[in-house]
């Protein structure tokens, strides 16, 4: 088949409009939350069939408030999965308190129930779990350990929302849920986020936190609005041929573009590579330099925005449609690649199908490899770009120096996990034509 347009691995759900009324709103218009602030509980209150959630400036800011309100005893412990974002990981130890970790299961890649009951201790407060790529399910037991041991239950389902296990939205199996709206998510916004919760007497204290924190910076949405929007251009098709495929190939990325919009801190790693993270007492680590970096994210201290609300509330009119397109082609991807794989030792099916119980979003179809590199560059030199888990090299590994002995399937996964096109405005003669390069490889050339 001769496929002359290259496919792009991820794809930002902004319309022109959207972007246009986002920037003529920052402009002119009135930011404050409070406006929309009913509309969006409604809102979100019928989707998760909740009746306690609130909007947050990111999935973590609404992790920094919780912590700031739950106000867990200094050196607390919280159990949690090492495949994580950094922002996460620097939020708990600016609260004074202590992230340890367990290994995931490979079955579902959730923090591995068993390592996580070894783990408990006097000092653990509360246990983190992070469902993956839009996969959903395996809650019950975590809910339950938590009950029995009267620990709180935190949901990071930053790539979870919309997903289902049991009947039951991801986020309403804890005691709290975590969402995220940014940019590489759907509903999609510049930022956002969302927090929600089960005993109804937080909402008042939230809201409180909430309203103390600074009002939304018009200047640092606008940056942020011009940011995303260049790469909303250089993804679409004409752009991403002429310009943003070549560049890849060459070695530069769009993470790399986003870095540069980023402030980097290696103040933890520097640190804490010497020695292993578990037997670094509380006082030894440097909070000083950590309260400076979180201080210096401004978004975490910031309240949520009208604009930003109001895209993610326009967005939420057609969600189930984009999760349905998405899902679409995940199955067309899994069942292609399940009834044709020869080589199956040299690849790993991750999205394995859900069970009566579960839906998934498939926030991210992923495939793990035994030889990533390679698998990437022939993939770029057929047009398709994919990527690995970028995120997960701010993982304890490399960030605290932790004997990754103990992390068996994180590590392997931080190695081995890709991520294969499949958003919603792939055709079918896209997806075949990535089945087809995908079997070509490991039937043919592995």
């Amino acid at each position: 088949m001769n496929f002359k347009s290259a496919i792009p691995r991820v794809y930002l759900h902004y319309k022109f409009n959207e972007l246009v009324g986002m920037f003529f709103k920052l402009l002119f218009s009135k930011i404050d939350y409070k406006p929309v602030f009913s509309d969006f509980e409604n809102k979100l209150k019928k989707i998760t069939d909740s009746n306690n959630i609130l909007p947050t400036s990111s999935a973590s800011n609404a992790f920094h408030l919780l912590l700031s309100v739950l106000n867990f005893p200094h050196g607390s412990e919280i159990i949690m999965s090492p495949i994580t974002v950094e922002s996460f990981i620097k939020i708990i130890l600016y609260h004074g308190l202590k992230p340890v970790f367990v290994d995931v299961n490979k079955e579902n890649y959730l923090a591995d129930i068993e390592q996580v009951k070894s783990k408990i201790s006097p000092k653990t407060k509360a246990i983190l779990v992070t469902p993956l790529f839009g996969w959903y399910g395996g809650m019950q037991e975590f809910r339950d350990l938590t009950t029995k041991k009267n620990l709180i239950l935190i949901e990071d389902c930053a790539q979870a929302f919309g997903c289902t296990y049991n009947d039951k939205f991801s986020g309403t199996w804890g005691d709290f849920g975590l969402y995220s709206f940014g940019p590489v998510k759907f509903p999609t916004g510049i930022s956002g986020g969302a927090i929600l919760f089960q005993d109804s007497s937080w909402r008042e204290i939230l809201i409180k936190k909430i309203n103390s924190f600074n009002k939304p910076n018009r200047i640092r949405l606008i940056k942020d609005l011009i940011r995303f929007g260049t790469i909303w251009c250089l993804l679409k098709k004409i752009v991403f041929n002429i310009i943003t495929f070549r560049a890849i190939k060459y070695g530069l990325s769009i993470s790399s573009y986003l870095k540069h919009f980023q402030k980097k801190s290696d103040i933890v790693a520097a640190f804490m590579q010497k020695t292993k993270y578990d037997d670094i007492p509380m006082i030894d680590i440097p909070h000083k330099e950590i309260c400076e970096y979180i201080h210096s994210i401004k978004q975490l201290h910031e309240q949520p925005n009208k604009p930003n609300i109001s895209m993610i509330l326009n967005q939420l009119l057609y969600y189930k449609k984009i999760f349905q397109q998405k899902i679409k082609n995940a199955e067309f991807l899994y069942n292609k690649l399940n009834e044709n794989i020869l080589n199956d030792n040299l690849l790993y099916l991750l999205p394995y199908p859900p069970t009566d119980h579960e839906t998934h979003n498939f926030w991210q179809f992923a495939l793990r490899v035994k030889n990533k590199k390679h698998f990437i560059q022939y993939m770029q030199d057929n047009k398709i770009d994919v990527s690995g888990l970028v995120f997960l090299r701010s993982y304890n590994k490399d960030l605290f120096g932790i004997n990754a002995k103990y992390l068996i399937e994180a590590d392997s996964a931080s190695d081995e996990i890709i991520y294969i096109p499949i958003f919603p405005n792939l055709s079918e003669k896209n997806m075949n034509y990535i089945s087809e390069k995908i079997l070509y490889y490991f039937n043919t050339l592995s």
